[in-house]
């Protein structure tokens, strides 16, 4: 119960975060086209002329979908539906896994984070370069994988930890081992498929070996490249090392909270690289890609 309402408050609080982005962005956009100040730019006849503009559209779209998946977020984690162990019955020892979600609201929900997904290759490069059948489908699974992977993260440095907590010492390392065993196996699919839709747009968007030096946009993409095999490195550590190390010490004791700890840090760093990661990619999208050159 403690691990659900603070997965509910994580989740949560990125729908808002992401609301207030897009919102943000779209008044950028506003402010960058009548040539004002941010704050000018909320005025509605300055969002009005960007409004048929490529990306504000997306950004439009995806605004409703952020409506919608919260809405939708709220049904699916309300209290005592977030996956997880209950009391297997009243006075009885043991413990089962609680109700799982109906089969329209997980298609709901699955929808909905496709569908935001969608709007990143809907304002991007994606939508305007060839192919773009090709592009728009890696766009949106690079946009995936990478959600799972961060937001994975996230959740094992932010609630698991907290959540243990309420735990007795002996039983908090091995839940701690067991989750982020778990996530290692669902991250190295999300690397796998960052790795695939990545080579696709490099290639689509680059275009020649040459353009990674001669043009602004391939540099980026280089940077981008050192920093997620940067990643890789750290998040093959924290698998090959740390959580191996994990898993044998004994429970409780002090070396297993030495590891515990060590797994955290390593973890933070990896989410701290993955924004810097997050942030190239965010110059990636208002630069020119070497093709249109």
């Amino acid at each position: 119960d403690s691990f659900a309402r603070l997965v509910r408050g994580v989740v949560m609080g990125a729908v808002l975060l992401g609301l207030a982005a897009t919102a943000g962005a779209i008044a950028l956009q506003a402010a960058t086209a009548t040539g004002t100040s941010f704050w000018a730019a909320l005025d509605p006849d300055a969002v009005d002329a960007v409004s048929d503009t490529r990306p504000v559209r997306a950004w439009g779209a995806r605004l409703a979908v952020w409506l919608l998946l919260g809405a939708t977020l709220l049904v699916a984690l309300r209290p005592r539906r977030v996956p997880g162990l209950r009391p297997a019955a009243l006075g009885a020892a043991g413990s089962a896994p609680g109700p799982p979600l109906s089969r329209p609201l997980t298609l709901l929900l699955g929808g909905a984070i496709v569908a935001l997904a969608f709007t990143a290759p809907m304002a991007g490069h994606s939508g305007t370069e060839s192919p773009r059948g090709l592009l728009t489908v890696a766009d949106t699974l690079h946009v995936l994988s990478m959600s799972v992977w961060l937001g994975g993260l996230a959740l094992l440095l932010v609630a698991v930890p907290i959540a243990m907590r309420a735990l007795h010492r002996r039983e908090r390392i091995p839940l701690l081992a067991a989750a982020a065993g778990r996530f290692s196996r669902l991250a190295m699919v999300a690397v796998g498929l960052l790795l695939l839709s990545g080579i696709v747009q490099s290639v689509a968007l680059v275009g020649a070996l040459d353009a990674f030096v001669e043009t602004a946009y391939g540099r980026l993409v280089l940077a981008k490249i050192a920093l997620f095999m940067g990643l890789v490195s750290l998040g093959a550590y924290n698998q090959r090392r740390l959580l191996p190390g994990l898993r044998r010490v004994a429970d409780g004791d002090e070396e297993a909270e030495r590891a515990a700890a060590l797994l955290r840090r390593s973890v933070a760093c990896e989410i701290s690289l993955a924004l810097v990661v997050l942030g190239l990619a965010s110059v990636l999208v208002v630069t020119e890609p070497a093709v249109g050159l």
